[in-house]
């Protein structure tokens, strides 16, 4: 470094270390893996710098001074001090905690923005003939909160099934009328395969369709071929646009807008009208965003 840019250097702070580059692979694919994709984490990013200030921001930062900052770092460059220390929080904030008195249980500023579940159950026919469509479902109250990812496996070899994830207002529907979807505000995405054929789809196909506010906009879409023992991933992030984006096995099927008042609460639901199923999930992480000008658990 020379000498003027030395003493053209802000005093008091030195330029943050690089770091080699299988270490800022290793970050990255930490970030990808806990969030799902780069624009989610860039989504929390600025959501927790505009929101919530941490890491010694004194004012709000811009989308784009984030997303830079970040693509930098992962093309080789330093990343900030101040953004170091976020990017710590974060990631300890989207680490699967125990429950309040489990061993290693450490509260963190941002508790709860990993909504605490069971990573992994079953959705049965058996459990749901009391409900329509013989629909087996689990329910999680993000509000006042909102909901930013949900992901999780899933495996069944039923011939016949449905299963997605519903987003819904507090007080709205789980059910229609003898039916999944409802007339309220929501939105129902989901997967499923038939044990016929019909025009355009083979009993092979695994297919998605989806509905907003109980109405199905568009027929079933074909999006793969899968033999009877099944296996999938499912996601559904929603940006702070409230923009949602489903993806099946990380390909997008599906990016809509949504409104606010349905990323309150969610279901996850399997079903199959009349037919026998059993479905188990695996690996279920619901990601949360805290309220707007929630301070709670901060200095």
């Amino acid at each position: 470094m020379s000498k003027t840019e030395r003493e053209s250097r802000p005093k008091g702070r030195r330029p943050a270390a690089r770091l080699p580059r299988s270490r800022i692979e290793g970050i990255k694919g930490t970030i990808q893996d806990r969030f799902g994709s780069l624009a989610a984490f860039y989504s929390t990013v600025f959501a927790a710098t505009h929101e919530r200030r941490f890491a010694r921001f004194t004012r709000p930062t811009d989308p784009d001074t984030v997303k830079g900052a970040f693509a930098r770092f992962f093309a080789g460059g330093s990343l900030p001090r101040m953004y170091q220390q976020l990017l710590a929080e974060l990631l300890d904030m989207t680490t699967v905690q125990p429950g309040p008195g489990g061993t290693g249980h450490r509260p963190t500023a941002l508790e709860g923005a990993l909504l605490p579940t069971e990573s992994r159950f079953r959705l049965t026919s058996r459990a749901a003939r009391v409900n329509g469509q013989w629909a087996d479902f689990r329910q999680f109250r993000i509000a006042p909160g909102r909901l930013q990812s949900i992901r999780c496996s899933i495996s069944t070899d039923a011939a016949y099934f449905r299963f997605g994830f519903k987003l819904l207002s507090a007080h709205g529907r789980m059910f229609g009328d003898a039916s999944i979807p409802s007339q309220g505000a929501e939105l129902l995405v989901h997967v499923g395969r038939n044990d016929f054929n019909r025009h355009g789809i083979s009993s092979s196909d695994i297919f998605f369709t989806y509905y907003v506010n109980g109405v199905r906009l568009e027929p079933d879409r074909v999006m793969m071929s899968a033999d009877a023992a099944l296996e999938l991933s499912l996601a559904l992030s929603v940006d702070l646009d409230y923009r949602a984006v489903f993806q099946l096995n990380d390909s997008c099927a599906l990016s809509i807008q949504v409104t606010p008042e349905v990323c309150g609460r969610l279901a996850l639901m399997a079903w199959g009208d009349g037919s026998e199923f059993d479905l188990e999930v695996r690996d279920l992480s619901i990601g949360t965003t805290p309220p707007l000008g929630s301070t709670a658990g901060l200095d």
